[in-house]
């Protein structure tokens, strides 16, 4: 059997004008296979191969029954099923999970502990020295003082 990487080696080929190849491969001439996950499928003069599920799955597997498996250390969103979110465990605070457990802070706030971003007082824009930084640029003073 000769080596696919092998150049100038002679290999299936289906018709550009009847098949779409993108989700499978030729095996014979014209004739297409499917990739795991995919249904061959026809429409008028075109035989292409389409997802199992459909919509198709975000960072999931698509199963034979037709639905989504999320891949580790992803979970399935509320609304939408065949799209499966990162998970961050613990939950971020003050952040987005962006990736399995990787929180990206949100503006005005800077990371601290694992998943967790406090807020972010800039010294050049409001002095905290004698309070405590509670949101993005904004203090509240100790007993005693008052913001001026």
């Amino acid at each position: 059997q000769p080596s696919r990487t092998a150049p100038n080696s002679c290999e299936p080929s289906c018709d550009p004008n009847y098949f779409n190849t993108s989700n499978g491969q030729c095996t014979a001439p014209n004739v297409l296979r499917c990739n795991e996950g995919f249904l061959l499928k026809q429409e008028s003069n075109l035989i292409y191969c389409e997802s199992r599920c459909s919509p198709e799955c975000v960072n999931a597997h698509c199963l034979p029954d037709g639905t989504c498996r999320c891949l580790p250390e992803f979970i399935p969103a509320e609304e939408s099923p065949h799209i499966c979110e990162p998970l961050c465990d613990p939950p971020c605070e003050n952040s987005t999970c962006i990736g399995p457990n990787q929180c990206k802070c949100w503006d005005g706030y800077q990371p601290t502990l694992e998943n967790v971003c406090a807020p972010f007082c800039d010294p050049a824009v409001v002095d905290c020295s004698n309070g405590s930084c509670v949101n993005a640029n904004t203090c509240i003073c100790d007993a005693g003082f008052e913001l001026i």
